[in-house]
């Protein structure tokens, strides 16, 4: 999905499905433009939530 598409389909999700979590796996930078909150593994087997602070 091309990313003006991928835009799309969150606006629309979120708009129909407010009360919905969206929990996306990927590694585009536009993620962080739909998301709020960050699941960071570390590759050792440690995690943490972090939020997504817009620039």
């Amino acid at each position: 999905m091309d990313e003006p598409r991928e835009i799309e389909m969150y606006e629309l999700l979120k708009e129909k499905l407010p009360g919905m979590t969206i929990v996306s796996v990927g590694h585009r930078s536009t993620l962080f433009k739909i998301h709020d909150t960050e699941l960071k593994f570390d590759g050792k087997g440690n995690w943490q939530l972090r939020p997504i602070v817009a620039d």
